[in-house]
């Protein structure tokens, strides 16, 4: 056997062992992901008595949302009554579809397949190597396993005439839950569009030379690497190790401490909305925080990017009451909308969190939104359940490409 030949052989050798690995350690086989129409308080309480594995992204409530169940978890709900529908006949055969193309995605683009935190970290520190003039990489701190917490700060050079520190802020945070893969993804395309367009695209430029852009895409790296774990895909949580129980993690999304504690996150460290201890217990959480207040001052706008479901969620997401600027926040969400949808057709729904999701106590985007009084959203990236959170890495791109038009539409009015 040639050089060439046995090297082929032994990549797809080495993918093959991989795979076999990743299919030995899941256990979903025969799962499905069904969504449930839960009538009343009786019904949610049923269906939530079968499964507390929810993938509609903020937790459930009365209403429409989506669930995993087993094959004998089924059986009980299509016995209960309750309207369903199944969205993806087998979990294991997807993820080991995902794992499959993972493996074996070539092509030019970095975004051809999705990366892991060393990999995203090392693209970080290349992209500010390559455009020292726009852009510096720092770590806010470090996760609770040791990992660094990237973020690039990016915006034009600094002049007598226009003060870098005196410019308006936009910070953006993605993978609060370690299962969003997309999100990471998402926002290195905003990173790296900002920075290579900045000197061909006088749209950009404009914009680079007037706002502080302050970007981090990965706001939960333990979370995130584990999903990397063979068998732990699905993971949304850290990695908190919770005094006096068995069961891993907090929902950093539920430890913002705007609302803390409230309806929408449970005190059970065994829930994947575990709210945790105390209000920014988490270090993750504490240092995206004090990067916030390091810009307060001037924070113009502020998104968490999660997935999936495809909306605009706007303050508030922990009460049905109406934020003081809820106009505003929806005009502006159009704007977000608009530049989406004139990319790829992608028609984001847009609204107050609570009235088009569910409500969710303890979350970034009010705690800005309520703190600072900036714009704020949670932002529900692709797609609106056909793969769930597993999501084919062929829309990676046009994910990005959908997002980084609505961060310009959106940067334009702000610098109006």
């Amino acid at each position: 056997m040639d050089f060439r030949r046995w090297r082929v052989f032994a990549a797809l050798t080495a993918t093959l062992a991989a795979w076999s690995a990743w299919a030995a350690a899941s256990n979903y086989a025969g799962h499905r992901v069904v969504r449930v129409t839960a009538s009343n308080q009786v019904e949610l309480d049923e269906v939530l008595g079968l499964t507390d594995d929810v993938w509609s992204c903020f937790g459930p409530g009365i209403g429409t949302f989506d669930i995993q169940v087993s094959p004998e978890q089924l059986a009980r709900l299509e016995q209960s009554g309750i309207p369903h529908q199944v969205l993806i006949q087998d979990v294991q055969q997807l993820l080991d579809l995902d794992e499959l193309s993972r493996a074996s995605q070539t092509g030019e683009s970095w975004y051809a397949s999705y990366k892991t935190y060393e990999e995203i970290s090392d693209h970080l520190n290349a992209l500010a190597q390559t455009y020292p003039d726009l852009a510096t990489l720092s770590a806010l701190g470090q996760s609770l396993e040791g990992r660094d917490l990237p973020m690039i700060r990016i915006t034009g050079p600094d002049t007598p005439e226009n003060p870098a520190d005196l410019r308006p802020a936009f910070l953006i945070n993605g993978t609060q839950h370690a299962r969003e893969w997309i999100s990471p993804m998402t926002t290195m395309y905003l990173v790296e569009q900002l920075l290579s367009q900045y000197a061909v695209d006088p749209r950009v430029q404009v914009l680079v030379d007037a706002i502080d852009f302050h970007v981090i895409p990965i706001a939960n790296p333990d979370g995130f690497a584990y999903t990397w774990t063979p068998g732990q895909r699905l993971w949304r949580k850290s990695k908190r190790v919770n005094e006096g129980s068995s069961c891993l993690g907090v929902d950093l999304n539920r430890n913002w401490g705007y609302a803390w504690g409230g309806e929408g996150s449970s005190s059970d460290p065994c829930s994947d909305v575990y709210h945790g201890a105390t209000a920014f217990s988490e270090p993750e959480v504490a240092a995206i925080r004090d990067a916030v207040f390091a810009v307060s001052d001037r924070l113009r706008a502020y998104w968490d990017l999660h997935s999936f479901g495809e909306q605009i969620l706007s303050p508030w997401q922990y009460t049905y009451e109406a934020p003081p600027d809820l106009a505003t926040l929806l005009d502006f969400g159009a704007t977000i909308q608009s530049g989406i949808f004139g990319v790829h057709g992608q028609n984001f729904q847009n609204g107050q969190g609570s009235v088009i999701l569910y409500i969710a106590a303890g979350a970034a985007h009010d705690w800005v939104y309520g703190t600072l009084g900036s714009l704020a959203w949670g932002i529900e990236l692709r797609d609106r359940g056909q793969y769930g959170f597993v999501l084919p890495p062929e829309q990676i791109i046009p994910s990005g490409e959908e997002m980084f038009e609505a961060l310009l539409e959106l940067d334009e009015r702000l610098v109006q």
